[in-house]
């Protein structure tokens, strides 16, 4: 008996059971979350303008000294240093060095309550979330005024006063 070729199955398109206008999207709640990332990824940016480990200027990201698994710390000001992209990595893997450095600038006290806050359960509302990003967008407002003015060298700038 000589077996039959197989042929080859055709794909189906899949049909969406919703209307269209009613398909899965991502949430809203999602969708405010990945913005307030965002905006607090360009806040530590501007405000530490260079890796806190290495000095890097350059492939700058956001670093979180607990685990943004924790969500009661993920968004926490005190928790998140500019880094680059090679020290973020690296801390994944081995956080002695970035644990290390957060407890000479701020203290072991510091430190164990950032941890302790860490593993307190947290879900966030949407409430909090727009308050965060409402926050965040004065914040960088505010850092990229300082910024400009820094650069442009404005006599304005009440960190260039003379106090002769």
């Amino acid at each position: 008996m000589i077996p039959k070729p197989k042929m080859k199955a055709k794909k189906r398109k899949r049909i969406s059971r919703l209307p269209r206008g009613h398909r899965k999207t991502k949430s809203e709640l999602k969708r405010l979350e990945d913005e307030v990332w965002r905006l607090q990824s360009k806040m530590v940016r501007l405000r530490d303008k260079k890796c806190v480990l290495c000095g890097a200027t350059e492939k700058l990201t956001q670093g979180h000294v607990i685990s943004t698994k924790m969500a009661s710390t993920r968004y926490d000001w005190l928790n998140v240093h500019c880094q680059c992209s090679t020290c973020n990595y690296r801390h994944q893997f081995s956080p002695d060095l970035y644990q290390a450095w957060f407890v000479r600038k701020y203290g072991g006290g510091a430190f164990v309550d950032l941890s302790q806050k860490a593993h307190q359960p947290h879900k966030f509302t949407k409430d909090e979330l727009e308050r965060l990003k409402m926050g965040f967008e004065l914040l960088i407002e505010n850092l990229e005024k300082v910024s400009h003015l820094s650069n442009t060298g404005d006599n304005n700038d009440p960190r260039n006063v003379s106090t002769d």
